[in-house]
């Protein structure tokens, strides 16, 4: 649909295994070397396994293609089969018909087979993919097949591709036999965050195209993110994030579409998955737990009521203690219950933004007002100058308090609004010579726990003078230690400003914004600290 669009010949991001598309890096040039060593030198058995998704099939048909016109393959790549149906495929791949459908007579004229391509100089190889869903009998039945050998050489090379299952299969203790006739063996595993970016790219080439970068340099963070480097997911992603430009009449993919796109796909599942398996796991033995809920049932019922009666009883005492109390001295009782309150008001509104991750809801009243009102209320020392000087001490501290609330506020819920001046996210092009601008618009910070480290991300979208501006960075950075000082908490993002103007790119500029974390490893503030004075075509 966008071959024309994007200049392709073919479509660059097919999942099917086309041996032209073949990716070579140091792992694959390995596991490609393996199976033609071990092939064209009749080394017997060759195991090759790999995740699903890293090319295991497209590594297959590169060989075939490879091959020499000397060597005949049998592919086999319906492994659901016991080992006569097996031994029936090889025959038909061969061009063999057996003169009747028992496994006697097929195994004879298989043998007979392999001794004339053995007197012609030829080389018989049987090519198994998805080999961990071969059952015990068809691998043994494999082991059987490669008995017939001369005093130097393997009569059938037989290669079995599949996934890490294979080699928990070949470890059983039923198969030993057959894993002591291997003599290669290889893994295949997933791409390197950065070969991501070479892989895309020769994919791009592959299919035809010759123009400018199609993926944001970004993009491509993202892309591994979400893959885990599986060069199949790579394809499903890329595929979509440019279906997704052309939908839009874009000619780049950026970040925001590839979130997107994996967003549309559900793949976060997908590397939590991936993350999980390559964690070790380690089992220990726990005695049964009983759920609370089954526990409680379990109390006896004589105990229930003891615990009830105590409870009452307590709290009838605290009452008559209350009421004695108040009678003894009513005004010292109700003060001293009023700050009381006014503490425990004051403590929970601490404690809120821990426990509900939201600001803090600023108190009508303060403790300390509290206290000078009922003062003067009381006829003590307090008169009403004391009370207006400490209403308007109170007033200052409590606006300066809500206007640093409404900063962090404004910064952490993505709500910038108006003017946006240097500590916050004024972005001026005075150094192209467009003059001061002024951008308004809305911003979004997000720190994410990547085990040891940190994914720091931001996003701007905003307008001014006329001017659409959009900004969007990720990195990855270490973990700040937990000794450092709240000015040496943060992160400094390289970003890139696209200008626009009616929808078309204009110019371009790079800063560096810096993140501003808490205690807690949030988002408090950023600041745009350097823009760069020179102004790139975008």
């Amino acid at each position: 649909m966008y071959n024309s669009y994007f200049g392709f010949s073919v479509s660059p991001f097919s999942v099917t295994p086309d041996p032209n598309f073949f990716y070579t890096n140091p792992v694959y040039q390995e596991a490609y070397a393996n199976l033609r060593y071990g092939i064209e030198s009749k080394r017997g058995f060759i195991v090759i396994t790999g995740e699903v998704g890293t090319g295991k099939t497209t590594l297959l048909r590169k060989l075939m293609h490879n091959l020499e016109g000397t060597i005949h393959t049998v592919f086999i790549f319906n492994t659901y089969l016991d080992f006569t149906e097996l031994l029936q495929v090889i025959l038909y791949d061969l061009g063999l018909a057996p003169k009747e459908p028992n496994r006697v007579t097929m195994l004879q004229e298989l043998n007979e087979y392999l001794i004339a391509q053995l007197k012609q100089g030829h080389i018989v190889s049987v090519l198994v993919d998805e080999a961990q869903n071969l059952n015990d009998e068809a691998l043994e039945g494999l082991r059987l097949l490669s008995n017939p050998e001369t005093d130097q050489e393997k009569l059938v090379q037989t290669v079995l591709m599949g996934q890490p299952e294979l080699q928990a299969r070949l470890d059983r203790p039923s198969l030993r036999q057959l894993k002591q006739r291997v003599a290669l063996q290889c893994r295949l595993v997933p791409l390197k965050d950065n070969e991501v970016s070479s892989y895309v790219d020769f994919r791009l080439r592959a299919a035809g195209y010759k123009g400018k970068d199609l993926f944001h340099p970004d993009a491509f963070q993202q892309i591994a993110f979400y893959s885990n480097g599986i060069p199949r997911l790579v394809n499903i992603i890329c595929d979509n994030a440019l279906l997704y430009a052309y939908a839009q009449y874009r000619k780049i993919v950026s970040p925001d579409m590839i979130k997107e796109v994996a967003r549309d796909l559900r793949l976060g599942s997908e590397a939590q998955l991936a993350q999980a398996e390559t964690t070790p796991s380690f089992v220990a033995k726990t005695e049964p737990q009983t759920p609370i809920r089954e526990a409680a049932n379990d109390v006896p019922q004589h105990k229930v009521r003891r615990i009830i009666r105590v409870g009452v009883e307590t709290c009838l005492t605290l009452l008559v203690l209350v009421a004695v109390a108040s009678l003894i001295d009513p005004h010292n009782f109700l003060s001293n219950a009023g700050k009381g309150l006014e503490v425990a008001k004051h403590n929970l509104n601490q404690w809120l933004p821990f426990i509900t991750h939201q600001e803090a809801v600023p108190e009508k009243t303060s403790l300390a007002e509290l206290q000078v009102l009922r003062g003067a209320e009381s006829g003590g020392p307090a008169n009403r100058a004391n009370v207006d000087s400490a209403r308007a001490r109170l007033d200052s501290a409590k606006a300066k308090q809500e206007e640093i609330q409404q900063k962090k506020l404004e910064t952490r819920e993505a709500k910038s609004a108006g003017r946006l001046d240097v500590n916050g996210w004024r972005l001026s092009s005075g150094g192209c010579r467009k003059g001061p601008i002024s951008v308004s618009g809305t911003a979004r910070f997000s720190v994410e726990p990547r085990g040891n480290d940190v994914l720091v991300s931001e996003e701007f979208q905003g307008d001014g003078n006329g001017y659409e501006v959009a900004l969007s960075s990720s990195a990855t950075f270490p973990r700040l230690p937990p000794s450092a000082s709240p000015n040496q908490r943060y992160y400094d993002l390289n970003t890139r400003v696209e200008w626009k103007r009616d929808g078309k790119a204009e110019f371009s500029t790079k800063g560096i914004d810096r993140v501003y974390v808490d205690e807690n490893g949030s988002p408090a503030r950023a600041s745009l600290i350097k823009i760069s004075t020179d102004c790139g075509r975008s």
